[in-house]
C-alpha cells in the first residue's frame, strides 16, 4: 500500500502530465523502496532478540514400574518445570539401553550396578547416578510342575548375561541339591524372553513385575527368590561425556530429583496421573494392581558402599574384571 503523501511526492517531481500505466509504475516503485528498509530492520530486531531452544535431550529407559517416574517426569511437565529438556525412549533390552549410550544416541540409560561396573571396566563413558527397586520374578514354565527354586538343576532359565539377575542365578544355583546346575542362555529383550518362556523354548525366565504377572494369569509357576539378594542394585547411569561439564553434573542430579517428585505424584494416585496410552507403553493395561503395591513406587537412592562392593565382588569371582578395579570411578560424585 502507499499513502497519498507518496502520490504527491511523485506528483511534484513529474509536472510533466504522464500517461496513466507509468504513473501507477512509478508510485509503486516509491512505495516498495519505503517498506523494504523496515522490513530488513525487523528482521534484524528479531534474530538479535531470540534465545536459542535448549538441546532436546534423550534417555533410554525400560517398561519397568521403577522406570515409570522418569517417564511421567518426562511427559507432564516435571522436567520442565525444573529446567530440563527431556525425553524418554523405551527399550526392550537393557544392554541395548546401554549401547544406545555407549554410542552417543541418549545420555542416560536404565541399567544396574553390576553391568555399570563392568561396562565402565571396559572404557564405556557411563556412571552410576542411583539406584531404584526395579523387581524381577523367577516364573517356571506350567508344563514342568516345577514348584521350588530346587527343582530348576539343568534347567534353561533365561537372563542377561553378568547383570543383576545372572548375579541372582548365582544364588539360585547354590540352593541346588548335590550342587547341580541352570543352563543360562542369553535373552536380552524381556518381551522375546517372555515369548520363549510360552513357547517352552526355555524352562523359566527372569521377568519384570507386569510380564510375570501376565505369565501367571496364563499358569505359568511364581518360583520365591529372596529378594533382599539384589535390593537396590538396578538404577539408572549417565554418560561420562555428557557429565563432563560441571553445568550439565547439576543437570544430571535434577534428574534424580524430577524422579523423586514423580514418585510422589505416582505414590498418591497412579491411575489419575497416568492415561490409556501410558498404561500401554508400559505393559499395565489389565494390571493396574500393580501401580497399588506399597513398593511399586521408591524414590531414587545414592547406591552404598555395599551394593558397590557386592557388585565389583562378584564381577571379579567371574573373572570378569580385573582384581584391581575399585570403585571410586563408579558413581557420579
Amino acid at each position: 500500500m502507499y499513502c497519498p503523501l507518496s502520490c504527491f511526492i511523485v506528483l511534484e517531481m513529474f509536472p510533466v502530465k504522464l500517461p496513466r500505466l507509468t504513473f501507477v509504475l512509478i508510485v509503486a516503485l516509491f512505495a516498495g523502496c519505503a517498506q523494504k528498509t523496515p522490513q530488513t530492520t525487523n528482521n534484524s530486531d528479531s534474530r538479535q532478540k531470540a534465545v536459542p531452544a535448549q538441546e532436546q535431550l534423550t534417555i533410554a529407559i525400560l517398561p519397568t514400574i521403577d522406570c515409570l517416574p522418569l517417564y511421567v517426569a518426562s511427559q507432564y511437565g516435571i522436567f520442565d518445570s525444573l529446567g530440563l529438556k527431556i525425553k524418554t525412549v523405551i527399550y526392550e533390552s537393557q544392554m541395548e539401553a546401554e549401547q544406545s549410550v555407549v554410542k552417543g544416541k541418549n545420555i542416560g540409560c536404565a541399567t544396574d550396578i553390576i553391568r555399570t561396573a563392568l561396562l565402565q571396566y571396559q572404557k564405556a563413558p557411563l556412571r552410576y547416578l542411583f539406584s531404584s527397586n526395579r523387581e524381577w520374578e523367577l516364573i517356571a514354565n506350567k508344563k514342568l510342575r516345577i514348584s521350588k527354586i530346587q527343582q530348576l538343576n539343568n534347567r534353561l532359565v533365561g537372563i542377561t548375561r553378568l547383570s543383576t539377575i545372572d548375579f541372582l542365578s548365582d544364588y539360585i544355583t547354590t540352593q541346588l541339591k548335590n550342587e547341580q546346575l541352570i543352563l543360562r542362555p542369553q535373552i536380552n529383550n524381556i518381551d522375546t524372553r517372555l515369548q520363549m518362556l510360552e513357547n517352552a523354548q526355555i524352562d523359566a525366565a527372569f521377568l519384570p513385575l507386569q510380564r510375570a504377572l501376565y505369565a501367571r494369569k496364563k499358569g505359568h509357576t511364581l518360583l520365591a527368590i529372596d529378594k533382599s539378594k539384589y535390593d537396590r542394585l538396578a538404577g539408572f547411569a549417565v554418560s561420562t561425556k555428557w557429565t563432563a561439564s560441571k553445568e550439565n553434573q547439576d543437570k544430571a542430579l535434577l534428574l534424580s530429583k524430577g524422579y523423586d517428585i514423580a514418585v510422589e505424584k505416582l505414590k498418591k494416585n497412579a491411575q489419575s496421573v497416568l492415561n490409556e496410552k501410558d498404561l500401554q507403553r508400559f505393559r499395565l493395561k489389565g494390571y493396574e494392581s500393580l501401580l497399588q503395591k506399597p513398593q511399586s513406587f521408591a524414590k531414587a537412592r545414592v547406591a552404598t558402599t555395599a551394593q558397590m562392593k557386592t557388585a565389583l565382588d562378584w564381577l571379579k569371582s567371574k573373572k570378569a574384571i580385573s582384581s584391581a578395579f575399585s570403585s571410586d570411578t563408579l558413581l557420579l560424585k
